[in-house]
């Protein structure tokens, strides 16, 4: 005879979900977790807002091969980071035992329940982003906790090499500020890409909860702060840029959750979101 059901709806069981992890979020494993998520969040946005590294040179010396290959990209184009990410995905060993087994198909977290349908919306609209642009540049918000929306002007990084901000036209824009957008993205996928390898589902849940949470306050706080005929384009931008970044964030948290060894197999493979992103980037600027 089998288990007795321990929830009978599918609202029970989200509702159990919350609980656990209200739970776990007051718990002094929670509370590090949260803590060390932040740290590495704040440390990854410096290196991302353009702060020295100890290991510059080597990277540059390594990246001007690779640029070599693309022929388009200078030595400085934030996007060497996304050619590196492709490259070092060799480091998955394809012959290395099986992690050890995790639920094949585990609940989404609860705060995918809250996500607004129009985000996703906004999310598959086409996104420009410049293969020119080199240097730091505004992020906009969108990389920083709480992660609302900050205009361009009002940016710690809005004082950048690229002269774009006053009277340029609207494309012109978009690519530029795309570009950024990119070069975060890309550097938040390689940290993520190297601790969602290693860390157990437990303790990553609550970080992709909390994030994602937060992510869709600040969208909704800008799309709602005015409509479509009022909306400046830097809050478009924000809008779409900030839809992406929570859409693959919840893509690659399904593909995770499936596994450690499916997780692998969908970066070799090339079928992140934001692999396919940059590759249709790449595709359209050629």
């Amino acid at each position: 005879m089998g288990r007795a059901a321990k929830f009978f709806t599918y609202a029970e069981k989200q509702a159990a979900k919350r609980e656990q992890a209200k739970v776990y979020r007051q718990s002094e494993k929670g509370k590090r977790t949260k803590a060390e998520a932040n740290r590495r969040r704040t440390q990854r946005n410096h290196t991302v807002d353009g702060g020295p590294t100890s290991n510059d040179s080597e990277e540059g010396q390594r990246d001007a091969a690779v640029v070599h290959t693309m022929g388009e990209l200078s030595p400085d184009s934030p996007f060497h980071l996304s050619t590196d990410s492709f490259h070092t995905l060799e480091m998955f060993d394809p012959f290395a035992p099986s992690s050890p087994a995790e639920p094949e198909h585990a609940e989404l977290i609860a705060a995918l329940d809250d996500i607004p349908d129009d985000l996703f919306d906004w999310a598959h609209k086409f996104a420009h982003a410049s293969l020119c642009v080199s240097g730091p540049g505004p992020l906009l918000g969108l990389w920083s906790p709480s992660y609302r929306f900050v205009r361009p002007d009002q940016d710690p990084l809005g004082c950048t090499s690229v002269k774009l901000w006053d009277n340029t036209a609207a494309p012109v824009r978009r690519a530029v500020l795309g570009a950024f957008q990119c070069r975060a993205l890309l550097a938040a996928a390689q940290d993520r890409r190297n601790r969602w390898v290693h860390t157990s589902l437990e303790e990553l849940e609550i970080e992709v909860q909390t994030e994602i949470a937060a992510r869709v306050d600040g969208w909704r706080s800008l799309r709602d702060s005015s409509d479509e005929d009022s909306r400046s384009e830097d809050e478009h931008i924000g809008l779409l840029w900030g839809a992406k970044i929570v859409w693959m964030l919840v893509e690659e948290w399904e593909y995770r959750q499936r596994g450690v060894d499916v997780y692998k197999g969908f970066l070799r493979s090339g079928k992140m979101p934001w692999q396919v992103l940059i590759e249709g980037i790449m595709a359209f600027s050629r």
